[in-house]
């Protein structure tokens, strides 16, 4: 599959979203692109801006879309509206986006330049950086995947459509949020991994590591696992007795992220304390948060299944889906492929109990295999502690920055066990669902968001 192919097919969808989903109807969009107005015009324009932003939203229907009937008097400020606050009381919206400022310092800058004073362009030039965020991370994403294909060309195609067919992932295109910036960061991060791992040593590749796991932390929530992975990098990059090289790159590069790290902190002390605090308060909790998590009572449960739905199809600040029947299917895939993960890694180490020189050549593909599954481990955990483990529900959109070892590893698991079955079968199944989650990309968009966005608001009882 060309790469060129990949962009007309993802410009194409973004104009497509572009003129379906209206403003503000993916999460915390508000908050976030009032942060960046803020920035933009300074803090003496809050008021303004905010009651800028609730007429703007007012104009495309927002409070009919999310199914609360529109308010006789609009509020005056974004934290005066319950829903978006989720009814915790703050005088402050950006209260509930933690304070991480880097998305919102790097937007208010470009829209200082650019539309500081026209709302409506300086909302479509932020969705537009949202496409371009999501377009690089993209295209990293498919460098990846052809850099760990090599010669096996079925793994690069289905990780890729496997990405591009997911309907709620290419809905971040036009998502006014921090999503879209941390999502490209990790495609930062997990390219230059996957070079390291590949055998590419290279000082460039460090440095893209740690610059995007530290833009990370400054980001998202969804971006703070990058740092602990930097750390554990080293540790994948040992080939046979080269043990020695492995020792000096670990001492090199703990020294470099420790120093570094003290430095911007020392630097930028205002900044980097929401998100250290957040870190350190969520890492404190892990001991206690990960009974819970393994207890698969109705909590866990419940708390996994919305992960799982809202991972495929949750539009509209979560509100809309697909039938129960889908979400069913989809989670015994999810199920599948786990299993299937896990008997490539039992195959691996019988074969390494048995010396089979072909198995054991493939360690490139183990450790890539190790590392992503690490990497989607570390952030269950984290999103379990944060969200579940307090009763809240989390959203599938903070496994986005993961979805290179989403992709890879759902393809991989889905093979194996399809394989399991009858040989050579795998590859089909693969193939089959790829089909299918064409289809069903297009029947999201032409039955459930067009529906949705513009025929609810004509009917009698819009936004029900």
């Amino acid at each position: 599959m060309k790469i060129w192919k990949v962009g007309v097919f993802f410009a194409a969808v973004g104009v497509l979203f572009n003129f379906i989903i209206p403003p503000f109807q993916n999460p915390d969009e508000p908050q976030h692109f009032g942060a960046v107005l803020i920035q933009a015009r300074g803090e003496g324009q809050r008021e303004v801006v905010e009651q800028e932003i609730i007429r703007f939203m007012d104009e495309h229907h927002w409070w009919k879309l999310l199914g609360m009937g529109r308010p006789k008097d609009l509020p005056d400020k974004i934290s005066d509206i319950r829903f978006i606050m989720d009814y915790g009381p703050s005088s402050d919206f950006r209260d509930r986006l933690n304070r991480i400022f880097l998305y919102h310092f790097i937007m208010g800058n470009v829209v200082r330049v650019l539309f500081r004073d026209d709302i409506v362009f300086a909302y479509y030039l932020c969705r537009l950086v949202s496409f371009l965020f999501i377009f690089g991370a993209v295209f990293l994403t498919a460098v990846s995947l052809r850099k760990i294909a090599g010669k096996y060309e079925e793994l690069f195609s289905w990780g890729l459509l496997f990405m591009l067919f997911l309907p709620q992932f290419l809905v971040n295109i036009v998502s006014v949020n921090a999503d879209c910036m941390a999502i490209f960061l990790s495609a930062v991060f997990f390219y230059a991994v996957v070079s390291l791992i590949k055998g590419e040593v290279n000082v460039i590749y460090f440095i893209l590591i740690y610059a995007s796991a530290l833009a990370g932390f400054m980001t998202d929530r969804s971006t703070f696992l990058l740092l602990p992975l930097s750390l554990i990098v080293p540790f994948f990059l040992i080939q046979g007795e080269k043990y020695k090289n492995l020792i000096v790159y670990s001492i090199t590069f703990f020294m470099a992220v420790l120093m570094l790290s003290t430095l911007f902190v020392i630097l930028f002390p205002l900044q980097a304390d929401s998100s250290i605090g957040l870190f350190t308060k969520s890492f404190a909790e892990i001991g206690e948060a990960l009974p819970g998590l393994l207890a698969f009572d109705s909590q866990s449960t419940g708390f996994i299944n919305l992960l799982c739905d809202s991972f495929l199809i949750k539009f509209g600040w979560a509100s809309f889906g697909t039938g129960i029947a889908v979400y069913f299917i989809w989670r015994v895939l999810i199920f599948v492929t786990i299993i299937g993960v896990g008997v490539y890694f039992v195959k691996y180490i019988l074969a390494k109990i048995k010396r089979k020189r072909r198995e054991i050549e493939n360690a490139f593909y183990l450790k890539i295999s190790g590392f992503f599954l690490l990497a989607i481990i570390f952030q269950l955990l984290a999103v379990w502690t944060y969200y579940g483990s307090h009763g809240m529900g989390a959203q599938g959109r903070h496994f986005f920055p993961l979805i290179l070892p989403i992709a890879y590893l759902f393809t991989l698991g889905l093979k194996t066990f399809g394989d399991l079955i009858r040989k050579g079968a795998g590859k089909k199944a693969v193939a089959v669902f790829v089909l299918v989650e064409f289809v069903f990309f297009n029947y999201c968009i032409w039955n459930y968001m067009v529906p949705v966005f513009h025929l609810i608001i004509k009917s009698p009882h819009a936004g029900v």
